[in-house]
């Protein structure tokens, strides 16, 4: 993975010098950017490309296994993994397998979640795609907006 960085000069000098030291100490070949690529693996959560690419090819193991999908839990009175139903299976089994739906759901059976989850599985894998949502109010549409934000910023790097 590159990952592109600018960091001030003065920055770069004392990284420098320090890694000079470390060189030193360790009797190995150091330089700055070691430093900087140490600190980012150090404190940064990188996903396996082999998690990503069964992701790709599974909506239920990028929902459940991945665990990149958290929702609201007012009992634990925070973010909680997004765990499936069977209905909930089949129902993205489903909208998977077809092209146009017009569902009928119930109150409190995370319809609304599992949808905006398969578009955000289906935007992030697959770019060249269009999908089209319509609420019956605005403040249906705010609270799914709201969702998918929640999606995209529990992503990790």
């Amino acid at each position: 993975m590159q990952i592109n960085i600018s960091i001030p000069d003065e920055w770069k000098s004392k990284l420098d010098t320090m890694a000079r030291k470390m060189a030193y100490e360790t009797n190995r070949d150091i330089t700055y950017l070691d430093i900087i690529r140490d600190a980012i693996e150090e404190h940064c959560e990188f996903l396996d490309h082999s998690l990503i690419a069964k992701s790709r090819e599974d909506l239920i193991y990028f929902v459940e296994s991945l665990r990149v999908i958290f929702i609201q839990n007012l009992k634990v009175q925070g973010l909680v993994p997004f765990k499936l139903y069977d209905y909930q299976k089949r129902f993205l089994n489903f909208i998977e397998e077809n092209d146009y739906i017009i569902g009928c759901k119930f109150r409190q059976g995370g319809f609304t979640t599992m949808t905006i989850a398969w578009a955000f599985w289906k935007a992030y894998f697959f770019p060249n795609i269009k999908i089209m949502f319509c609420y019956k109010t605005d403040r249906e549409a705010v609270a799914a907006g709201y969702l998918l934000n929640n999606f995209i910023e529990q992503l990790p790097i």
